[in-house]
């Protein structure tokens, strides 16, 4: 029987570590088209397209791949345009406030 290459690379992956995407965090990225015919779409669009979103568990895995260990690091800066994105309060597994 054949098997394809791809369930020999990422089967045995997902199997083993369901939750890859949690271990080594979350990254961001700016929406694709957001400088693109802005005059054409509608504000609600324009306003959405002006923020980050998170990658999600595959996107975040290539680019783990693709980083040292240095570049993984937390940096701090003063007045980070960044921060709101900093703490991840809506999921359960990386919320450090209470729940009201």
């Amino acid at each position: 029987m054949h098997r394809s290459r791809t369930k020999q690379i990422f089967g045995p992956l997902l199997i083993e570590s369901p939750n890859l995407f949690c271990q080594k965090g979350g990254w961001i990225r700016t929406r694709s088209g957001r400088h693109k015919r802005l005059w054409k779409k509608k504000e609600n669009l324009r306003r959405r397209l002006r923020k980050h979103v998170f990658c999600n568990a595959t996107q975040s895995w290539l680019l783990d791949k693709m980083v040292t260990k240095y570049w993984r690091q937390p940096r701090y800066y003063v007045d980070d345009p960044y921060e709101p994105y900093h703490t991840r309060e809506e999921f359960l597994v990386t919320r450090k406030k209470p729940l009201p």
